[in-house]
């Protein structure tokens, strides 16, 4: 499953889109300030399996360091699937340098570490919403500078998912937990002692089958139609 993951390996939310300054970005993006452990510089993760940058701005110019962001394919978020746009202001500027239109990352890649460029202290001003890049990727609203995208914004709780990330503060945000031994489907593919001679009967003879995936699902209940079927390929079996 191709999620959208928190691309921080610690949590620690300094200010959520209703605070601040945020306000002012108000509603054209829903943006949120990441501090990480809150010393040094820490790392920005790719969220999901491909993602491809499409916009730089502020190398070595003075600017606010920024980076655009889109998924090469839709993703799987709290709030449904859809294609992805992420703008980052504050990278670090040399990690910025390193990087260039059209680079693709995977998952749990490091792509860049927090910077202060435009701020008082080390931190990722992070602003999501659905869809593409649009125009010039952001505008001015007469407050902010805010995220422009074919889509809605998005809060960062309705964009992702929490996986292994430690939380040191979340701002009131409730953000949803979905780790890797969640996501791998259960196999219901061992019988009950009673059943065992017969379930490998079944199956030896093609009456049991899985599904595209080979889950024989022996413990769920089954339609009429799935009884004819079986019925129908038992009596098959010595014609």
């Amino acid at each position: 499953m191709n999620r959208l993951s928190y691309p921080c390996d610690v949590m620690n939310i300094t200010q959520n889109h209703t605070e601040g300054n945020h306000k002012g970005h108000l509603p054209d993006d829903l943006p949120f300030d990441e501090a990480g452990e809150g010393t040094g510089r820490n790392w920005f993760f790719c969220p999901c399996d491909e993602m491809r940058v499409v916009k730089l701005y502020g190398i070595g110019s003075g600017g606010v360091n920024t980076v655009w962001l889109e998924s090469t394919a839709p993703v799987d978020m709290p709030c449904g699937r859809d294609y992805i746009t992420v703008m980052v202001e504050h990278p670090e500027d040399d990690d910025l340098a390193k990087l260039s239109v059209g680079q693709i990352f995977t998952r749990g890649q490091n792509m860049f570490r927090e910077g202060k460029d435009g701020a008082t202290g080390n931190h990722f001003h992070i602003s999501v919403a659905r869809g593409h890049l649009k125009g010039t990727g952001w505008k001015n609203n007469g407050s902010a500078w805010a995220l422009t995208a074919t889509g809605a914004p998005l809060k960062a709780d309705e964009a992702f998912y929490i996986d292994n990330t430690r939380i040191r503060n979340a701002a009131g945000y409730k953000f949803k937990i979905k780790s890797e031994e969640a996501n791998m489907k259960k196999i219901d593919n061992t019988p009950d002692k009673y059943a065992e001679k017969a379930v490998q009967w079944a199956k030896e003879n093609g009456i049991l089958k899985g599904d595209t995936v080979g889950d024989l699902k022996l413990h769920t209940p089954i339609t009429r139609q799935d009884m004819v079927v079986m019925l129908y390929r038992a009596l098959r079996v010595n014609a």
